[in-house]
């Protein structure tokens, strides 16, 4: 984060409720309107050809696509919001981001303990990650581009709002509808196998454990 940033005392903003066993992440009915996805093995796919020369099977995100030899990636968590000062009197959210991790090795599994990776990010450095993605894609398979479509992220205060763009951007319901966009895309990048293994720095360094600023 380049601003400098000191955490509010309150408490952060619970926006949903948190079960412990959380829904399966369902793909399918968010990407009707963002076009093909790449293809992977499942019992539950339909097939179409794309500008690729190639046919896609459209189908849900793997169960969980490997990081190392020891881990893949299970799931992606967007939870607790909290309102950060900034320079200059401005305000924005922080999101906790709880990746969680399945052991590819016996050894890790038998010991039944769940591992995860635990970060914080504001908006901005999700619309950095995906820029780095897009970028990394043109410039290492720019065939594939349409064939690992990035989804779009949560739209960010429209011009016509910039006037009151506190009001908008801290607000609940419009913070609410960030993190459910903010999850759908971090579970559609950290699912697709083929995009992990193309983007592996690129997602580590985004999900690197960071501190924050007291």
């Amino acid at each position: 984060m380049s601003d400098k940033i000191s955490f509010l005392p309150p408490e952060p903003i619970q926006l949903l409720d948190e079960d412990s066993t959380e829904p399966e992440l369902d793909i399918d009915s968010q990407q009707e309107n963002e076009g093909p996805i790449s293809a992977s093995n499942s019992n539950d796919s339909t097939s179409h050809s794309n500008d690729c020369g190639a046919t896609i099977t459209r189908t849900r995100p793997r169960r969980s696509s490997s990081i190392n030899a020891n881990f893949s990636f299970q799931k992606a968590h967007v939870s607790d919001c909290t309102i950060v000062n900034g320079d200059h009197g401005t305000k924005f959210a922080v999101w906790r981001i709880t990746v969680f991790l399945e052991p590819n090795l016996k050894a890790f599994a038998a010991k039944r303990e769940s591992y995860k990776i635990q970060t914080y990010k504001r908006y901005s450095d999700f619309v950095r990650l995906r820029e780095n993605l897009l970028t990394r894609i043109k410039t290492a398979k720019p065939e594939k581009l349409n064939c690992l479509q990035i989804p779009h992220l949560p739209p960010s205060v429209q011009w016509y709002s910039s006037w009151k763009y506190q009001e908008v951007n801290l607000n609940k319901d419009w913070l609410a509808k960030r993190q459910r966009g903010l999850e759908y895309f971090l579970n559609h990048i950290i699912l697709n196998s083929s995009l992990v293994e193309m983007t592996k720095d690129i997602l580590i360094q985004f999900l690197e454990p960071s501190k924050r600023v007291a």
